[in-house]
């Protein structure tokens, strides 16, 4: 409609008057772009109130292509020095095709409100518009010709407003006419939800009450079941107790037969300790003698951990003290070889009927006090002696003290000449096995060796919380795999 009136306005010369009185190019252009301007807004008007996308797909894409045609018009007008009045003509006519379609469909479409005003507005615009083109190619002689225009289009301006008031009385009248319809639902879906619910609540009320009949009977049997959990749990905790009484027993009779750091010191002065079990008592020993000349150590790994691998230690130690109390003087070889057959013998089994093979990996060691020679037989545990930045092995027999296919052979000795301020170590394989918290592998004989060559220059009793912070630090929360014996001693 605006547009439509600032057309107007060009023709009756108000716009070249009070707009661009100083610009004839705009004057020249004003009277053909605000013609296409109406008809390009008058289709858009009728693709957006009449829905064409939806009610006519096929119209609406003549629509837009005319739409798209005007639009192309109008920009080509501005390149030229005189603008094409006679094809504004025909532009006019154009853009008239898809109303005049549209009108033909919405007298089919008769559900559409606003079609029948839009008929008769558009009916009679395009009679004043028809009126002003013949006019214009001076096909009749019309006096009236421009105010025909302008009543026109008065009219289809209050036409078209009167059926948008009925149209959206209609939306409002449909969207009333929904809600109501809705509420009436909505009260029916009520009251079936009412009833439903109802039965359900008397069949639940029912549930409930054969339910509370059931519970009151299960918590008269759960009252007598938690008695008799009672009374087992305060049996079991009883058994736990004597049982945990009776581990500490032999973890008091297992430390009576180990020496204290204390005494170990006073056989090798400088010694290191890291005696760290998985439970309460270990399946690691560790045993030292002092005979004359010689001074033994030993460290051995039990069959198993616990209580089984704790019984086996004090069966090691105690033989051990025998063999040395009844011989003395004995090298190391000889000494497990007589431990072997011991422990075969204890634990051979009533008539033969199976093969125990329970027992012990040890390292032992005997030093002569006058000439540092070092003499080492061992069962599996070898032994590091660290001098300087330099770490020596020396391996172990590949065969236990118990029951194997090598028994009948013979443990060898190793010798070794010894400086002072030497360190040897004898250990179990615990630490070595123990999983890291970060890589989730084991520490493995290599990360040991490297411990021990890094701590060899400090303090004695550094040495030991370094050890035991390294273990800590590798271990993080995870469990602990085996029972951790290391014993260090400085020549």
């Amino acid at each position: 409609m605006a547009t439509f009136s600032v057309f107007i306005m060009v023709r009756d010369g108000i716009a070249f008057k009070y707009f661009w009185p100083n610009s004839l190019w705009i004057a020249k252009q004003a009277n053909f772009q605000f013609a296409l301007f109406a008809n390009i807004f008058m289709l858009i008007f009728t693709k957006t109130a009449l829905k064409t996308d939806l009610h006519f797909p096929k119209t609406n894409k003549f629509l837009l292509i005319v739409v798209a045609l005007l639009i192309l018009f109008s920009i080509g007008n501005l390149f030229l020095d005189k603008p094409l009045f006679v094809v504004n003509n025909y532009l006019t006519i154009l853009a008239s095709l898809p109303v005049f379609i549209i009108s033909a469909q919405l007298l089919k479409h008769k559900s559409l409100v606003l079609g029948k005003y839009y008929i008769v507005s558009f009916v009679i615009l395009f009679s004043g518009v028809l009126i002003f083109i013949l006019k214009n190619l001076g096909m009749v002689d019309f006096s009236l010709g421009e105010n025909v225009l302008k009543v026109a289009f008065i009219t289809q301006v209050l036409i078209l407003s009167n059926g948008l008031i009925a149209m959206y009385q209609a939306i409002l009248k449909d969207t009333n006419r929904s809600v109501v319809d809705n509420l009436k639902k909505l009260y029916e879906v009520k009251n079936d939800l009412s009833l439903k619910l109802e039965k359900q609540v008397e069949l639940r009320t029912k549930e409930v009450d054969r339910k509370n009949e059931e519970l009151i009977l299960a918590n008269r049997q759960l009252g007598a079941e938690r008695d008799i959990f009672e009374m087992q749990r305060n049996l079991i905790s009883l058994q736990k107790q004597q049982t945990t009484d009776s581990i500490m027993y032999a973890k008091r009779i297992q430390r009576t037969l180990m020496h204290p750091l204390e005494k170990i010191r006073k056989i090798f002065p400088e010694s290191i300790l890291i005696d760290i079990p998985k439970d309460i008592v270990s399946g690691d020993f560790y045993w030292v003698h002092d005979s004359g000349n010689m001074k033994y150590a030993a460290v051995a790994d039990c069959t198993g951990h616990g209580v089984p691998g704790a019984f086996m230690s004090i069966i090691g130690i105690t033989y051990l003290n025998e063999i040395i109390r009844n011989t003395p003087n004995l090298k190391p070889n000889e000494i497990l070889n007589i431990l072997r057959d011991q422990v075969i013998n204890s634990f051979q089994s009533y008539e033969n009927e199976s093969e125990v093979k329970d027992g012990m990996d040890i390292s032992l060691v005997c030093i002569h006090k006058d000439s540092l020679i070092l003499e080492y037989a061992g069962a599996y545990n070898p032994l590091y002696v660290v001098r300087g930045n330099e770490l020596t092995t020396i391996e172990a027999d590949r065969m236990p003290i118990s029951t194997s296919d090598r028994q009948n052979e013979k443990f060898n000795i190793h010798s070794f000449s010894l400086n002072k301020g030497d360190m040897i170590y004898l250990f179990t394989d615990g630490f070595l096995d123990q999983f890291g918290w970060r890589s989730g592998k084991k520490f493995k004989n290599k990360q040991f060796k490297e411990l021990l060559l890094d701590i060899n220059e400090m303090p004695t009793e550094v040495k030991q919380v370094v050890i035991k912070n390294a273990f800590k630090n590798w271990k993080g929360d995870l469990e602990q795999v085996d029972d951790i014996m290391i014993l260090g001693l400085k020549i």
